[in-house]
């Protein structure tokens, strides 16, 4: 073997990619997937995902196949039985390069265990390569514009397949179909649904979820000010958001709505596209926005906005940070952010798309 070589020398014609985890993190990690097919235009991408990533992936084109492996731990017998399943197709299909962008423990032994010529992946938070005349690139950093995005991290990895000294593009992969598109487009003309933006309230973690009641206080002001009426997303699991937001502030105040029915994320991303923008907390569907390239204010009231910080879509960010700092010493956000800084970010927006 020639120990100069990197890795874009070596043939490499099936590559499977490890992108377990829920739809933000799934989002994050196809910018660097987009590199690796750039780097092997011609090789097969096989990516293993819970269900939740194949609803993201399903129409993705740098992606060949996908290998669905179910987490539900409802039934361990049955959990077990999937993982054993899953690992015993890594050792059947002879990949000629693994890389684990999932990052955990559990990931890490499965990589490990696949018999892969070729394994790339995180040990302990460090990057990590199987191959001894690989290592020493395990301490070269490629540079960016902003060194807080998540994306950098992966990005880390693609050191020891040639080198990187620009900015790489953090936008994540996000594709829909036109059936869907124009599907949306008929349920908006037969629900009248037009001049509106987009509302979604849910997210994973709750300390990212704004105040209702300052939410609303921002759906009035754009109305008042800019006659758009907000079309309120169906976040499963947090329905009662939903319901709540129409039922406790809407109609009491007389404010014209849409309530959108459950959405898959075909249907989604094209009602972000009949949308004028879309205001989102910190979870997957900011990422899927910003991968739709849609103009998006999205509400930070936890997480620090450099840390996803969009680089090709109209973006505001709102956010009030406090004195505690996160694991990156960054500071952490609040959801008690002040009105005046919600309709200073919108209008920003606004301006923007003018």
């Amino acid at each position: 073997m020639n120990k100069n070589k990197r890795l874009k020398d070596e043939k490499i014609n099936k590559i499977c990619v490890i992108m377990l985890g829920l739809m933000g993190d799934v989002l994050l990690r196809t910018p660097l997937v987009r590199e690796i097919r750039r780097l092997y235009p011609s090789s097969e991408i096989v990516a293993i995902v819970d269900p939740v990533g194949q609803h993201v992936l399903q129409h993705n084109h740098t992606i060949d196949r996908l290998i669905v492996m179910n987490r539900n731990r409802n039934n361990k017998y049955q959990y077990f039985s999937n993982k054993v399943l899953v690992q015993f197709q890594l050792l059947q299909e002879h990949f000629d390069l693994v890389i684990d962008l999932y990052g955990g423990k559990s990931t890490f032994r499965m990589m490990r265990l696949s018999n892969a010529k070729f394994q790339v992946g995180f040990k302990e938070g460090k990057k990590w390569v199987n191959q001894k005349h690989l290592q020493k690139y395990s301490d070269t950093d490629l540079r960016f514009a902003n060194p807080h995005h998540l994306t950098n991290k992966l990005f880390q990895l693609l050191s020891f397949f040639e080198y990187y000294h620009d900015e790489l593009d953090t936008t994540p992969e996000v594709a829909y179909t036109e059936k869907a598109y124009q599907n949306m487009q008929y349920y908006c003309k037969e629900s009248n649904i037009e001049n509106f933006f987009l509302v979604s309230l849910g997210s994973g973690g709750m300390e990212k979820i704004l105040a209702l009641s300052k939410m609303f206080n921002l759906i009035k002001k754009i109305y008042d000010e800019y006659h758009l009426v907000p079309a309120i997303v169906k976040n499963p699991g947090q329905e009662y958001l939903q319901e709540e937001l129409i039922q406790a502030y809407l109609m009491p105040n007389n404010i014209p709505y849409f309530k959108l029915d459950v959405l898959n994320l075909d249907e989604l991303v094209s009602m972000m596209q009949l949308s004028k923008f879309f205001i989102v907390p910190d979870t997957g569907l900011f990422h899927l926005a910003v991968g739709a390239k849609i103009p998006i204010l999205c509400i930070f009231t936890h997480t620090n906005p450099l840390l996803v910080e969009p680089q090709h879509t109209t973006y505001e960010s709102c956010f009030c940070p406090t004195s505690e700092v996160d694991l990156h010493d960054l500071p952490l956000g609040t959801s008690e952010i002040p009105d005046e800084i919600l309709f200073s970010s919108v209008e920003k927006l606004i301006k923007k798309l003018k």
